[in-house]
């Protein structure tokens, strides 16, 4: 085993890639594969359209098929560049040697074990050292010193630091703690399987929060795997003492801790307000259907002491993110549910509360999945469905969300559903440290107290603007065919939810095994380009062969849902119906026009917007519950 495998399986957080004289070579399409990597050159994700600025300054990034995990969500790209960080690097060419290859996927890798926030590895070509570092916001390459030269001196400085920095110097969140050796230090130990680790969340007060790493064979720490994103981890953990039994209770509970845009509203403030408003609506028996939220701290990346800000590489605007932890109640997997009949309540449990949430708070989830679906068990043994992660949801409340409408005649790759006509002429344009209990509103001064009745106090303060950028969101099988075109990011419906709601119910219907408790792949939409995941979706819609391959090896438990008249079948037939009248809507106009004309017309726009309001009539939540053949409130 390799120095670096080595350093790596023990997550110690420092590794190193060395190669000899001669031994790199110059340019991408040169390299021999690394084990099952795949260097796509310097860019966040390679189907969607643009990246920022920022990001591909001082950033490579490697899409590593190296992941067993589960999907990824999608979360990055906004349609505009950021601007430049504020200490800027030269910038990097797009091509990168083997060993600058083969050290992004050790970043990605080891950033995606433990609770981690930032990589460090050297990397050595023939005699030069380069420093590299890795956090969620992008990745940094120091100059290169000549370290058996020159400078010499500063790399004995180097191997000092790195020596003597314990397990946080070395990227462990500063929040979590291990047990201390005979030295007085603090170690990590893989083989200890978290025995003795501990969370601490400030309070406000002179005492932490204190929670325990409650880690067994049926309570398992989740990390999301890739360094730059959301890079969220899941923690289960329980009340440790006195100030976290108070404010959380001293049921099992897990810890999220995640880095989420800063322009982004908070998933603290989004929880408290759906469970406002839901009280104020009387719709008090949907607040079971709700993840319930303990307690939440969101720290600034200067409170968390990143080394990119004593570097002052600080991200502009859209690329900044701040680390959030929330406590939550914990729930049961989906894969757990082990019937079609149990699974059909939990569905429509939480289908009926993301609409009465929508109704109440005008907030849309955008991130339906089946890892965001949970349940437990309730009293009379039915199981009870819960809507979680609402990191990725969008406050509506200001109005409706424009149409989707194409601009005509701008170049555009391949969409789903276009002719190559369409396809040449067609682009998409769909229409400081903060801790609090749950229901407690964000201060950036103070620790509040916490709020008798769990719901966010009306202060009236307006908050500071903060330039938000636009992100084609959720996750791949479950995306909405409209959300998967290239093009800018789309504005995100209510309707594509529904349809992500149905993707739900088809994956699970075509690999959920009741029997064995889990979901099989899906390999037709969990592609790495969006695109492609769009264009066998599309081709799903429309085509009946192509619903028979993904349903082909469909548990016979569900085989009662593939024939003729079910409600899945008719609800298949009711998306179809409303992709088939996008493509030829826009094939019809694309005919309409003449070579002369440019840009898109005051009839293009009108047209379009009757299209859309015909296509979201279409398929609206009375409709999915009629053809569910369920209530629509209870």
């Amino acid at each position: 085993m390799s120095l670096q495998d080595i350093l790596i399986s023990r997550q110690n957080g420092i590794f190193s890639v060395v190669s000899g004289p001669k031994a790199a070579k110059t340019r991408a399409d040169e390299m021999e594969p690394q084990d099952e990597a795949t260097v796509v050159g310097m860019r966040v994700e390679d189907d969607l359209p643009s990246t920022s600025s920022s990001a591909k300054e001082c950033s490579a990034i490697s899409e590593a098929r190296t992941s067993k995990r589960k999907r990824t969500v999608v979360e990055e790209n906004p349609v505009s560049g950021s601007k430049r960080s504020r200490t800027e690097a030269e910038p990097r060419s797009s091509i990168i040697t083997k060993k600058e290859a083969q050290i992004l996927k050790y970043v990605d890798q080891i950033a995606s074990h433990n609770v981690r926030s930032y990589a460090i590895g050297w990397l050595i070509e023939d005699a030069r050292l380069r420093l590299v570092y890795g956090d969620r916001m992008g990745l940094v390459f120091t100059k290169a010193i000549d370290f058996l030269g020159k400078d010499a001196a500063l790399f004995l400085l180097i191997v000092a630091a790195t020596g003597a920095a314990g397990v946080h110097g070395l990227g462990i969140h500063p929040n979590v703690h291990f047990p201390r050796d005979d030295d007085g230090y603090e170690v990590f130990a893989l083989d200890s399987e978290y025995t003795g680790a501990t969370l601490h969340l400030p309070t406000g007060d002179t005492e932490d929060a204190q929670f325990d790493f409650d880690v067994q064979s049926t309570r398992k720490l989740y990390t999301e795997f890739g360094l730059i994103g959301r890079g969220t981890a899941v923690i289960p953990v329980k009340a440790r003492n006195k100030k976290a039994r108070e404010t959380c209770g001293e049921e099992e509970l897990v810890a999220k801790v995640g880095w989420p845009h800063a322009a982004r509203q908070a998933e603290n403030e989004m929880i408290d307000t759906i469970r406002r408003d839901l009280k104020s609506a009387h719709k008090d028996n949907y607040l079971q259907h709700i993840v319930d939220m303990k307690y939440s701290v969101t720290k600034t990346i200067e409170e968390m002491g990143m080394p990119r800000c004593a570097m002052n590489i600080i991200p502009d605007g859209e690329d900044l993110r701040v680390c959030r932890t929330l406590i939550l109640k914990a729930y049961r997997r989906l894969d757990d549910i082990g019937s079609t009949a149990r699974f059909h309540t939990v569905f429509v449990d939480v289908v009926r509360a993301h609409h009465w949430v929508y109704e109440t708070s005008k907030i849309l989830h955008r991130d339906i999945s089946t890892n965001n679906i949970m349940w437990y068990e309730g009293r009379n043994g039915q199981p009870v469905g819960v809507l979680c992660d609402w990191d990725l949801a969008e406050n509506h409340s200001n109005g409706d969300i424009e149409a989707v409408r194409p601009r005509l005649h701008e170049p555009a790759a391949d969409q789903p559903g276009l002719s190559k006509s369409a396809k040449r002429s067609t682009v998409l344009s769909m229409g400081h440290s903060t801790s609090r209990p749950a229901g407690q509103a964000t201060s950036q001064a103070t620790v509040q107290a916490p709020n008798s009745d769990g719901v966010a106090p009306q202060d009236g303060q307006e908050k500071t603007p903060m330039i938000k950028p636009r992100y084609r969101t959720g996750t791949g099988p479950f995306m909405a065919v409209d959300l998967l075109r290239d093009g800018s990011p789309p504005l995100h419906k209510y309707r594509h939810d529904l349809e992500s709601w149905f993707y739900v119910y088809v994956v699970t219907a075509a690999t959920y095994d009741p029997p064995q408790k889990r979901f099989r792949k899906l390999p037709q939409w969990e592609q790495q380009s969006l695109v492609l995941i769009g264009d066998s979706k599309h081709k799903f819609l429309l085509q009946r062969r192509e619903w028979l391959k993904v349903v082909k090896d469909a548990h016979s438990d569900f085989h009662p849902l593939l024939r003729n008249k079910s409600f899945l079948i008719r609800l298949w037939q009711q998306f179809g119906h409303i992709e088939l009248s996008y493509f030829t809507g826009v094939e019809n106009m694309e005919r309409m026009r003449t070579p002369d004309d440019q840009g898109t017309s005051a009839d293009d726009d009108e047209q379009m917007k009757r299209m859309e309001e015909e296509r979201d009539a279409s398929m609206t939540y009375s409709k999915f519950m009629e053809i569910l053949g369920e209530q629509e409130d209870i």
